[in-house]
């Protein structure tokens, strides 16, 4: 199931609540073709990988989230872990999404930091 934020409030309750559970946000807009091309798949995922918890926001309904959480291309999916995030990506990829929950939903998974000891904004194309 992909829950819909309405609110940076919500967001920010289930980011504190989740634990060390895996969550993946999908950031969209209704204007957005990728975005539509890529959300039955991401429904799909959240139906197959039922201990992670999926997310959807509207870019256009919670401007001040997707301000705060450095957004600025659509799809960005963006991966947490105890309120970290772990993994970003943009782009309508299903195998890159895929992938990305398989690797971080696991136990012993790590932020993916780059060399710089920073976390990167991976760009999948």
């Amino acid at each position: 199931m992909v829950k819909e934020i309405t609110s940076k409030e919500e967001f920010d309750k289930i980011l504190s609540e989740s634990g060390d559970k895996l969550i993946v946000v999908d950031f969209t807009a209704s204007w957005c073709a990728p975005c539509k091309r890529i959300a039955p798949e991401f429904k799909r995922m959240s139906e197959t990988y039922t201990e992670v918890i999926f997310l959807k926001v509207d870019v256009d309904n919670c401007t001040a989230l997707a301000q705060e959480q450095k957004v600025s291309a659509l799809p960005t999916f963006k991966f947490y872990k105890n309120g970290t995030v772990y993994y970003t990506f943009n782009g309508a990829i299903v195998s890159g999404l895929e992938s990305g929950i398989k690797k971080y939903s696991a136990s012993d998974a790590e932020p993916h930091f780059n060399a710089d000891g920073v976390k990167p904004s991976c760009v999948v194309l």
